[in-house]
């Protein structure tokens, strides 16, 4: 749901072509969640490449690797953003810097920033955005034909994970057993991924059959 059906088989398709992908968040956790989600969509087939689910600002160097990658970095406030969540008493600054080393912080500053090496795409899953590589290279397209009984199936899992979804959410609201029911979303949120990537698996098959 981050960035949707179309933009997931996309960023698929950057991966089979060994492309190289940033992605963004301002949530710390969604990155490496983000990036395994993804990444488990090519099985049975695995990412022999770089993964760096969080990459420290002062590193950023990284992103001019001539190799393919997937990279997450967090996004900065943008300075309005900052001084409301300082006037409620937001600590969101503070937990960040708490959590990178030698206290570097991991952001980029004022969300997406310029200067990005034009063969990487960029994922900005705040926004469900997806800026492919200005050179236009490592994509690798899924004919037409595979690629529409694909993204049937998909379309087809989305709608009943997401009444499943909801059904969580809605037990969860309902407060008389908060313990199992947050169990129940998660277990709703884990089904609803393996479920993906079974309806990856079978699309793998019967391209290789």
């Amino acid at each position: 749901d981050a960035v949707g059906i179309e933009k997931a088989v996309r960023l698929v398709e950057l991966l089979v072509g060994e492309g190289r992908l940033a992605l963004t968040s301002s949530d710390v956790g969604a990155l490496g969640l983000c990036a395994q989600a993804l990444l488990s969509l090519l099985l049975p087939f695995e990412w022999p490449h770089t993964l760096i689910p969080l990459l420290p600002e002062r590193m950023r160097g990284y992103l001019d690797a001539p190799c393919p990658f997937v990279i997450g970095l967090v996004q900065r406030e943008s300075a309005a953003e900052a001084g409301e969540a300082g006037e409620s008493g937001g600590g969101d600054d503070d937990a960040r810097a708490a959590a990178a080393p030698d206290g570097s912080l991991y952001g980029l500053p004022d969300g997406l920033p310029d200067g990005f090496p034009p063969e990487v795409a960029v994922v900005d899953l705040d926004r469900g955005t997806l800026s492919a590589a200005s050179d236009g290279s490592a994509a690798v397209e899924i004919p037409a034909e595979d690629a529409e009984a694909l993204m049937e199936g998909l379309r087809e899992w989305h709608e009943r994970a997401s009444r499943r979804l909801a059904g969580a959410d809605g037990g969860a609201d309902g407060g008389a057993a908060g313990g199992s029911d947050g169990a129940d979303g998660e277990e709703a949120a884990l089904d609803a991924n393996v479920g993906a990537q079974l309806v990856w698996r079978a699309f793998w098959r019967r391209l290789l059959a």
